[in-house]
Protein backbone atom coordinates (compact mmCIF):
# COMPACT_ATOMS: atom_id res chain seq x y z
CA UNK A 1 0.00 0.00 0.00
CA UNK A 2 0.89 3.43 -1.08
CA UNK A 3 1.37 6.14 1.73
CA UNK A 4 0.55 9.52 0.95
CA UNK A 5 3.13 12.12 2.09
CA UNK A 6 0.45 14.56 1.89
CA UNK A 7 -0.40 16.72 5.24
CA UNK A 8 -4.52 16.42 6.03
CA UNK A 9 -5.16 20.47 6.24
CA UNK A 10 -8.46 21.01 8.50
CA UNK A 11 -11.46 22.60 7.14
CA UNK A 12 -11.87 25.54 9.23
CA UNK A 13 -14.51 28.15 8.13
CA UNK A 14 -12.79 30.97 7.06
CA UNK A 15 -14.92 34.62 6.76
CA UNK A 16 -16.34 36.00 4.12
CA UNK A 17 -15.06 39.20 2.80
CA UNK A 18 -17.35 41.36 1.03
CA UNK A 19 -17.49 41.94 -2.37
CA UNK A 20 -16.09 45.14 -3.57
CA UNK A 21 -19.93 46.54 -4.37
CA UNK A 22 -20.98 45.38 -0.92
CA UNK A 23 -18.18 47.52 0.47
CA UNK A 24 -18.53 50.60 -1.71
CA UNK A 25 -22.40 51.00 -0.58
CA UNK A 26 -21.77 50.21 3.08
CA UNK A 27 -18.92 53.23 3.09
CA UNK A 28 -21.19 54.90 1.57
CA UNK A 29 -23.84 54.89 3.78
CA UNK A 30 -21.95 55.33 6.77
CA UNK A 31 -20.38 58.42 5.05
CA UNK A 32 -24.06 59.95 4.20
CA UNK A 33 -25.31 58.64 7.91
CA UNK A 34 -22.32 61.44 9.19
CA UNK A 35 -23.25 63.82 7.04
CA UNK A 36 -26.39 65.92 8.83
CA UNK A 37 -25.92 69.61 8.84
CA UNK A 38 -24.61 72.10 5.91
CA UNK A 39 -21.49 73.30 6.37
CA UNK A 40 -20.90 77.09 5.71
CA UNK A 41 -17.79 78.17 3.95
CA UNK A 42 -16.32 79.21 6.81
CA UNK A 43 -16.52 75.74 8.42
CA UNK A 44 -19.08 75.96 11.15
CA UNK A 45 -21.71 73.13 10.75
CA UNK A 46 -25.49 74.48 10.18
CA UNK A 47 -28.38 71.79 11.59
CA UNK A 48 -30.80 71.85 8.72
CA UNK A 49 -34.32 72.94 10.77
CA UNK A 50 -37.99 71.53 8.79
CA UNK A 51 -39.64 74.14 7.97
CA UNK A 52 -43.92 73.32 7.29
CA UNK A 53 -45.06 74.90 4.27
CA UNK A 54 -48.17 77.27 4.63
CA UNK A 55 -51.23 76.27 3.62
CA UNK A 56 -52.92 78.35 0.65
CA UNK A 57 -56.22 79.47 0.47
CA UNK A 58 -57.33 80.00 -3.02
CA UNK A 59 -60.19 80.37 -5.11
CA UNK A 60 -62.12 83.15 -7.18
CA UNK A 61 -64.35 86.18 -6.59
CA UNK A 62 -67.37 85.36 -9.19
CA UNK A 63 -70.12 88.37 -9.91
CA UNK A 64 -72.77 89.12 -11.64
CA UNK A 65 -72.29 90.63 -15.45
CA UNK A 66 -70.83 87.98 -17.12
CA UNK A 67 -71.42 86.91 -20.81
CA UNK A 68 -73.63 83.55 -20.36
CA UNK A 69 -72.16 80.95 -22.72
CA UNK A 70 -71.91 77.23 -22.62
CA UNK A 71 -68.84 77.58 -20.72
CA UNK A 72 -70.46 80.19 -18.47
CA UNK A 73 -73.97 79.21 -17.96
CA UNK A 74 -74.45 81.10 -15.02
CA UNK A 75 -73.18 84.35 -16.51
CA UNK A 76 -70.57 85.22 -13.82
CA UNK A 77 -67.31 87.00 -13.83
CA UNK A 78 -64.24 87.63 -12.64
CA UNK A 79 -63.63 90.63 -9.97
CA UNK A 80 -60.36 92.04 -10.33
CA UNK A 81 -58.33 93.96 -8.29
CA UNK A 82 -60.73 93.33 -5.06
CA UNK A 83 -59.26 93.41 -1.65
CA UNK A 84 -59.86 89.92 -0.18
CA UNK A 85 -59.58 89.38 3.91
CA UNK A 86 -59.75 86.02 5.68
CA UNK A 87 -61.26 86.24 9.64
CA UNK A 88 -62.64 84.20 12.45
CA UNK A 89 -66.35 84.87 13.36
CA UNK A 90 -67.88 84.05 16.57
CA UNK A 91 -71.93 81.70 16.06
CA UNK A 92 -73.21 84.95 15.44
CA UNK A 93 -71.77 85.81 12.61
CA UNK A 94 -69.14 88.56 14.15
CA UNK A 95 -65.31 89.12 13.26
CA UNK A 96 -63.18 88.09 16.15
CA UNK A 97 -60.27 89.45 16.48
CA UNK A 98 -58.09 91.03 13.65
CA UNK A 99 -58.13 90.27 10.05
CA UNK A 100 -56.17 87.24 9.49
CA UNK A 101 -54.84 87.72 6.51
CA UNK A 102 -55.49 89.96 3.05
CA UNK A 103 -54.80 90.23 -0.57
CA UNK A 104 -55.91 91.24 -3.55
CA UNK A 105 -57.37 89.60 -6.46
CA UNK A 106 -55.98 89.12 -9.98
CA UNK A 107 -57.34 90.19 -13.30
CA UNK A 108 -59.18 87.16 -13.39
CA UNK A 109 -60.83 87.48 -10.23
CA UNK A 110 -58.45 84.65 -8.79
CA UNK A 111 -56.99 85.67 -5.18
CA UNK A 112 -54.48 83.64 -2.90
CA UNK A 113 -54.09 84.04 0.64
CA UNK A 114 -51.78 82.27 3.15
CA UNK A 115 -53.48 80.08 6.06
CA UNK A 116 -51.42 81.07 9.46
CA UNK A 117 -49.82 78.12 11.24
CA UNK A 118 -52.29 78.64 14.39
CA UNK A 119 -55.12 78.34 12.36
CA UNK A 120 -57.04 75.01 11.29
CA UNK A 121 -59.95 75.33 8.59
CA UNK A 122 -63.39 75.19 10.41
CA UNK A 123 -67.11 76.89 9.65
CA UNK A 124 -65.55 80.07 11.28
CA UNK A 125 -63.17 80.97 8.90
CA UNK A 126 -65.02 83.63 6.73
CA UNK A 127 -63.66 85.20 3.26
CA UNK A 128 -64.73 88.31 2.81
CA UNK A 129 -64.53 90.24 -1.02
CA UNK A 130 -64.86 94.35 -0.88
CA UNK A 131 -66.91 94.97 -4.39
CA UNK A 132 -67.53 98.67 -5.57
CA UNK A 133 -69.75 100.91 -4.17
CA UNK A 134 -68.99 98.96 -0.68
CA UNK A 135 -70.56 96.02 -1.27
CA UNK A 136 -69.29 92.60 -0.13
CA UNK A 137 -69.45 88.91 -0.55
CA UNK A 138 -68.55 86.51 1.64
CA UNK A 139 -67.69 82.68 1.74
CA UNK A 140 -66.79 80.18 4.78
CA UNK A 141 -63.69 78.34 4.14
CA UNK A 142 -63.83 74.92 4.84
CA UNK A 143 -61.36 73.92 2.01
CA UNK A 144 -57.93 75.26 0.19
CA UNK A 145 -60.39 76.21 -3.00
CA UNK A 146 -63.06 78.18 -1.60
CA UNK A 147 -64.68 80.62 -4.25
CA UNK A 148 -66.61 83.60 -3.55
CA UNK A 149 -70.01 83.25 -5.16
CA UNK A 150 -73.35 85.07 -5.03
CA UNK A 151 -74.42 81.57 -3.61
CA UNK A 152 -71.68 81.98 -0.88
CA UNK A 153 -72.75 85.03 0.78
CA UNK A 154 -76.21 84.07 0.11
CA UNK A 155 -75.13 81.40 2.70
CA UNK A 156 -73.06 82.97 4.81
Amino acid sequence: MRTNNYKRVSKKAHPKLLSPVSLCLLLSALLVSGCEGDVEADGDSNDSVAVAAKVEISGAILIPGGTVTAENPIGLQGAAAVTVSLYQIDDDGNIIGDVLESGTSNASGNYLLLLPDDVEFSSDLVIEAQLENNEFARAIVIDETTDITPITEYIT
